[in-house]
């Protein structure tokens, strides 16, 4: 899935979920989500969200939970 060490893994996996969400399809890592109400970010569907954590270890992300509480602060309403 990650190709020859091009970039860096993080990258990789923001891009992929971009891509993923632009075309109407399931993210596997989690980046992309939007403001649900004040001080709540959440992503948008997760592909086999069981094993989202595993997938961010291997691309050296920290947990989806603690990636959430990232957007607290700038989740002021929701969109």
């Amino acid at each position: 899935m990650y190709p020859l060490g091009e970039t860096n893994k993080s990258n990789y996996a923001y891009l992929y979920d971009r891509l993923k969400v632009a075309e109407g399809k399931l993210q596997l890592y989690g980046t992309q989500g939007k403001c649900v109400c004040p001080q709540k970010w959440e992503p948008f569907e997760i592909e086999d969200f069981i094993n989202v954590d595993k997938r961010r270890n291997e691309m050296g992300m920290v947990l989806i939970s603690v990636y959430k509480t990232w957007f607290k602060d700038i989740c002021k309403e929701s969109n």
